[in-house]
């Protein structure tokens, strides 16, 4: 069976990643014939479950049917938490949570922010919740090695992964740093799951009782501070950043409020900003819309769902002589 070159790839174990396509393809035809008999060829085809059965394929598919395999072979005492997966479109490697969340950002989503995310050879770049590393690789790539990429990541156990996806792609122009980025110096509680089959995020935020819920229940205690304050004891100018990706889960503004310095005085920079929904449903976005209007930022792009989470792109008005 022939695996697509457009599709992700696992590296490693072929015999086994086959036989569970195979596997995969198998249950969908059985799938296929039983509703055929039981409900006709027309009511099959025009069900909710077939038609959702149909935009899966072969290889994203069988992620999810290996990622239950696994999950009871941990049970059994074999225990795994990761694969390596290769993204041909982006041309890099990931160690990969057995999740299918991680699993899919890796080559499916944020596409539209990604094709406006253009740093160029030597630039600057600062990727603050960097997580496994997918923005901080492709920055890494398109500044080679006469520019450099500030990669934070507070969540200790992801920054691990972090690390060694940094080393999987033999980058050397990448700065990791274990930290949170906040509105000060301080040392703060960080809310997270240390199971890496989990969903793998993390927060400062303090809003208890959102995060619990999705089994954020266990404290770390992290290093907090200033984004301005972090690149100055990094030796890096803040006037040279040119790409600054903000991705906190909800701990947004405080990032910002923690950069002014390099907001108000970088000439060229663009921020990427994801905001996200709080416990009571509310967002920062008119917030840190009006923070960074006052320092001529005007949004460039923005991609909004449904839940009134967005993404936005930042680009500071240059002014005309």
């Amino acid at each position: 069976m022939t695996i697509p070159n457009n599709y992700p790839q696992e590296i490693g174990n072929n015999i086994f990643n086959r036989f569970i396509i195979l596997s995969y393809r198998s249950i969908y035809i059985l799938i296929s014939t039983v509703m055929t008999v039981a409900l006709g060829k027309k009511r099959k085809n025009a069900s909710r479950i077939f038609q959702k059965l149909q935009k899966g394929n072969n290889v994203v598919s069988s992620f999810l049917l290996k990622i239950f395999i696994y999950k009871y072979l941990n049970k059994l005492g074999f225990k795994k938490e990761t694969s390596i997966i290769y993204i041909p479109k982006y041309d890099y490697k990931f160690h990969c949570p057995l999740n299918m969340a991680d699993y899919m950002s890796l080559f499916s989503r944020e596409e539209a922010i990604l094709t406006r995310f253009d740093p160029q050879p030597a630039d600057i770049v600062v990727d603050i919740g960097a997580n496994i590393g997918r923005y901080t690789v492709i920055a890494a790539k398109k500044v080679r090695n006469e520019g450099c990429v500030i990669s934070i990541e507070a969540n200790p156990v992801i920054y691990d992964l972090l690390t060694k996806n940094i080393q999987l792609n033999e980058l050397t122009n990448v700065i990791p740093l274990n930290y949170a980025a906040f509105s000060k110096r301080a040392k703060i509680k960080f809310f997270v799951n240390k199971d890496l089959r989990n969903n793998q995020y993390g927060t400062i935020n303090s809003d208890i009782d959102k995060f619990a819920s999705k089994g954020l229940e266990q404290q770390v205690s992290v290093d907090a501070n200033t984004v301005d304050s972090i690149l100055l004891e990094n030796g890096i100018k803040i006037e040279d950043v040119k790409w600054m990706k903000i991705d906190v889960e909800g701990a947004e503004f405080d990032v910002i409020k923690g950069s002014k310095e390099l907001i108000s005085n970088t000439k060229n920079l663009r921020l990427i900003i994801e905001i996200h929904n709080l416990s009571n449903g509310m967002t920062y976005h008119n917030e840190i819309k009006d923070f960074l209007e006052s320092f001529d930022y005007k949004i460039d792009f923005e991609e909004r769902r449904p839940s009134g989470e967005s993404h936005i792109i930042f680009k500071k008005q240059i002014a005309k002589q």
